[in-house]
Formats: structure tokens, sequence, C-alpha cells
């Protein structure tokens, strides 16, 4: 596995070589030379757009409901109505 970066610092692995995974395991973590190069991550304080639910979704069925709900989500990640 490739990492590529553009800041310095050593890479400390939580995981030993031949652990076995689960989804979502920690494998290793980044320590930075200069952390404050990094912009970090800020939590959502803004409000989520009301949804219609009045209209019926397009279908019933599992794959037409996915696509929906799918649709849904794209348009509020882009800030759509």
């Amino acid at each position: 596995m490739t990492l590529r970066v553009t800041e310095t610092g050593n890479v400390v692995y939580v995981k030993r070589p031949g652990a076995v995974l689960e989804a979502g395991s920690l494998i290793a973590h980044l320590e930075l030379d200069d952390a404050s190069l990094v912009t970090k991550a800020q939590d959502y304080k803004g409000v989520f757009p009301d949804v219609d639910t009045t209209t019926p979704n397009s279908g019933s069925k599992l794959n037409q409901l996915h696509s929906s709900y799918r649709a849904m989500l794209d348009n509020i990640l882009a800030g759509k109505p």
C-alpha cells in the first residue's frame, strides 16, 4: 500500500504485519513533524434542509428506493435543495 503525503513525519503502525483486519480497522497513523500545516476537520453546525416526504418514492423495489435516496443524499451534499 502506498501512502503519498506532502508533509514530513513518521508512520506509526497500530496493527502488526499479518494481523487480521476487520472493516474500519486502524492500521497506522501519521505523526507529522509540523501538525499546524494540516487543516483540521470541523463539525457541521448548519441545518440540513427539510425533505419533502409528501411525494411518493420512485418505486417500492429495493434498487428503486436506493436510487431515490442516493439522489437525495447527493443533492444534500452538493448543497441543492
